[in-house]
């Protein structure tokens, strides 16, 4: 559904939606990367909502680090087949699935040939983040989009640009490292993402899903701003640093300048690849859920 769309369609039927949320839109899940705190506060968010839907957790462990509730099931998967990834899904009514895989973003490759096998009708991609590029560590996620459109696979994109729990390690505490510092930074918490995420899932129309794009943001700074915030908290200094000062190496510290420079390009905003306009009225997770009401990176801060 065209984004336009998604804006104009109107209030009456979500609040039919939200006076009788035993009505889900989908009621069975799937959560793939149990390991990591994403797909743990996914769950969580699932597990906070009025009426617990049921939720297939698919891990490599018999007995994963979670909650124990009833309409929790873990089931034991081997992430590198879709054959048996689909057999193990098979046959217990998932209609979505969601992927928190971190890292390799490839190793999503299988997932959606196993959606497409065992009958899935959304996938959810491990996008959580910034636009993605071509020919950056962010392609792999274009590569899972097209994937899952030839599968025939409609999707649900939820994009917050940067986590605000990963503010901190990307610019640093103690020398808080910053380019020009005037480009904007769309963060949003955990918590409210998996909030949004599993309101979204529950509550709004099949058709609004399929192949949505959703624009979530719950503070948007400049760079400066966030740097001054981070120095206010952790007691550092902003240290002004140049491109030649980060190298692009092919590892975790390369991985962070990537970001770095991929925010100084203007790349950290929800809205960045809808080209110039006014931002906050393209932020539609606000528009179709008013109620939502996301912390701002101060109030993060605060209680972090």
């Amino acid at each position: 559904m065209r984004e336009d769309e998604v804006a104009a369609s109107g209030e009456t039927q979500l609040e039919a939606h939200k006076q009788n949320i035993s009505d889900m839109t989908f009621k069975t899940f799937a959560i793939a990367g149990i390991s990591g705190t994403v797909s743990k506060t996914f769950l969580q968010s699932f597990l906070d909502l009025p009426t617990v839907p049921k939720i297939y957790i698919l891990s490599r462990q018999d007995k994963p680090d979670i909650p124990s509730h009833p309409n929790v099931i873990v089931v034991k998967v081997d992430y590198s087949s879709p054959d048996t990834i689909a057999a193990s899904i098979q046959g217990k009514g998932i209609e979505v699935l969601i992927s928190t895989i971190g890292g390799n973003l490839l190793a999503q490759e299988p997932l959606v040939k196993a959606a497409k096998k065992a009958g899935i009708k959304l996938f959810v991609p491990s996008e959580y983040g910034s636009i993605p590029k071509e020919n950056s560590p962010l392609a792999p996620k274009l590569t899972i989009r097209k994937l899952a459109e030839e599968e025939g696979i409609p999707t649900a994109i939820y994009l917050n640009s940067l986590f605000a729990e990963y503010v901190s390690w990307l610019f640093g505490k103690e020398k808080v490292k910053v380019l020009n510092g005037n480009s904007i930074l769309s963060i949003t918490s955990f918590v409210d993402v998996g909030r949004f995420v599993a309101w979204s899932l529950t509550t709004l129309p099949e058709e609004q899903l399929y192949n949505s794009i959703w624009r979530l943001e719950g503070d948007r700074l400049t760079i400066k701003e966030v740097a001054e915030l981070l120095k206010n908290k952790y007691g550092g200094e902003i240290v002004h640093v140049k491109r030649d000062d980060l190298p692009l190496t092919q590892d975790l510290a390369g991985f962070v300048n990537f970001l770095l420079v991929h925010i100084d390009d203007g790349y950290g905003t929800t809205t960045f690849d809808l080209g110039p306009g006014d931002s906050s009225e393209r932020i539609n997770a606000v528009k179709v859920w008013p109620e939502w009401k996301p912390k701002k990176f101060a109030e993060y801060l605060s209680s972090a």
